[in-house]
Formats: C-alpha cells, sequence, structure tokens
C-alpha cells in the first residue's frame, strides 16, 4: 500500500509542480500586466510577493520529492533532472529573485531603468525546471509500469 502510494507520488508531485510553474510564471504573472486598471508599480508589487511565495512553495517540493526518492529511487538520467532542478531554482532563489527585486524596489522609487536580462534568466530557468519535472514524470512512469 504505502509502495502504491509513493509511486503514485513520484508521478504526481513532478507533474503538479510543473503545472504550478506553467499557470504562475507563464499565464497569471503575464496577464496581470494586461489589466488597464493595474500600475506597473502595484503589478511589480504583486509580481514580488507571488513570486516570493511561489519559491517557498517550489523549494517544499523539492524536499517533499526528496523524500520520495529515498522510497522510489530514479534512474541516472532522472537524478540529472532532480540536479537541474535543484540548482536552476538555487540560482532563481540566491541571484535571479534578490535582483529582480533590488529593481523592483528601484522602480517603486520612481527611477527609469534600462531593460534588464533578469526576466529573461529567470523564465529560461522556469523552462528548464519545466522540462525536466517532465522528464522526471515520464521517468517515473516509465520505470513504475
Amino acid at each position: 500500500m504505502v509502495n502504491k502510494l509513493v509511486m503514485s507520488l513520484s508521478i504526481i508531485l513532478p507533474t503538479l509542480y510543473a503545472g504550478i510553474l506553467l499557470g504562475v510564471s507563464f499565464l497569471t504573472t503575464p496577464i496581470k500586466f494586461l489589466a488597464p486598471s493595474l500600475t506597473l508599480p502595484i503589478a511589480l508589487d504583486i509580481g514580488k510577493v507571488t513570486f516570493h511565495v511561489l519559491i517557498k512553495l517550489e523549494w517544499f517540493l523539492v524536499c517533499t520529492y526528496f523524500i520520495i526518492l529515498w522510497f522510489n529511487p530514479l534512474s541516472k538520467l532522472g537524478y540529472v533532472f532532480v540536479f537541474i532542478i535543484f540548482i536552476a531554482l538555487a540560482t532563481q532563489t540566491f541571484w535571479v529573485l534578490p535582483t529582480l527585486d533590488a529593481r523592483v524596489i528601484l522602480i517603486q522609487q520612481g527611477e527609469s531603468l534600462r531593460s534588464s536580462y533578469y526576466h529573461f534568466i529567470y523564465i529560461v530557468l522556469d523552462l528548464i525546471k519545466i522540462i525536466s519535472l517532465i522528464g522526471i514524470s515520464y521517468l517515473s512512469l516509465y520505470l513504475n509500469i
């Protein structure tokens, strides 16, 4: 019974995680900038709060998945995907997000900033995580058949 639960979670968790990333990063976040009544500083503030909550949720999901791996190991390729996700998330948490936060503060203070590549880096890292999560889901399904 426990083994079936762990096997199911090893497929469901990365799939859910990929869906959360798609929903937040690629659907709700860009849509808020289309709202005509939402000013840029407020939209940026909402984005800042959203992504800080998302990062915390992602760390929870990654840690939970590490526990699942203890009971249901992956192939070597699966562990490569897990490592990629971990590095991408750490990069976002400790480098990209703090840099974007600092930019938000400056914009909210009325400063005009040149465009930067940090949003692009964040998006690419999210895409890398999503592809890796789909790979893990596929491998988990394939290995558990």
